[in-house]
């Protein structure tokens, strides 16, 4: 059997969703839940549930939490109930888990610990280099410039390991928070607030930087299209996009970075 998500297109406050299981081919549909919006679902190791993620609505700003469907019986579970963003939920054990941390091994390296943070892997990749260590993501393709939260990670931080050590993460992309709305220099001036949990500035940010964007713009051209920075130092320009994180405590930034010639050589997201 399998598993997935229908409801109509394009997603409004309107939408439905909700979670079916079927053959591989499609046939014998059977929907087993029914709420304003459940999607993401992951079956249980022995297959005796599923679980899966449920927003109250589809809006800018929902809260989510992760729930558990019996099969046979139907019963509803709630695994999560906090402000946060709670998604994806991966059931062990699971091919994309990561397999259980190795004992313990000596050398002279110790090994950061990503856990729980928001990254930028090409800034974290030069930094584990510049260590002597290899930091390798499983399963994420995420877009250049985009942050994501390590969720796991082998070997664990803090331990001490050989140098040339390949340190394995496993981490959920945010960039599905940052994409569905097309660039407007208008809008985008007119929310400068980060306080504004629904700021349109996040939905933009993928069309900005794979549209409007360009590396060697110049920054009189750059702060036409995006206004004025809320922070700038010369080399680096930062504009709010709003508190969509997945924990959504501190702001995210837009940065633009400038050579000497003030001319924009990097785009990407950072977390106050």
């Amino acid at each position: 059997m399998a598993l997935a998500q229908i409801g109509p297109l394009p997603l409004s406050r309107r939408t439905k969703r909700f979670i079916v299981i079927a053959e591989r081919d499609g046939g014998n549909r059977e929907r087993v839940t029914d709420g304003s919006y459940d999607a993401e679902p992951a079956w249980s190791p022995d297959g005796g549930e599923i679980y899966f993620t449920r927003l109250a609505a589809w809006q800018p700003g929902a809260e989510s939490e992760i729930y558990a469907i019996d099969l046979e019986t139907r019963s509803l579970r709630r695994l999560t109930e906090n402000d946060v963003l709670d998604r994806l939920p991966d059931p062990r054990p699971t091919r994309r888990s990561l397999p259980a941390p190795p004992e313990p091994r000596n050398g002279d390296v110790v090994v950061p610990d990503l856990v729980g943070r928001h990254v930028l892997f090409e800034d974290e990749r030069r930094r584990f280099r510049e260590l002597g260590l290899r930091l390798r993501a499983v399963a994420f393709p995420t877009d250049e410039g985009v942050l994501a939260v390590v969720r796991e990670q082998v070997p664990r931080g803090g331990s001490r390991v050989p140098e040339g050590t390949v340190v394995k993460v496993l981490a959920s992309d945010l960039s599905l928070l940052y994409a569905g709305s097309a660039f407007s220099a208008r809008v985008w001036k007119a929310h400068p607030d980060c306080e504004e949990d629904t700021n349109p500035r996040g939905p933009m940010y993928k069309d900005l930087v794979r549209r409007v964007l360009r590396r060697g713009m110049s920054r009189e051209r750059v702060f036409s299209l995006l206004g004025d920075p809320e922070n700038s130092d010369g080399r680096a320009s930062d504009w709010p996009l709003g508190r969509r994180s997945l924990i959504r405590i501190d702001c995210i930034y837009f940065r633009v970075e400038f050579d000497r010639r003030g001319r924009a050589t990097r785009f990407y997201q950072w977390q106050s």
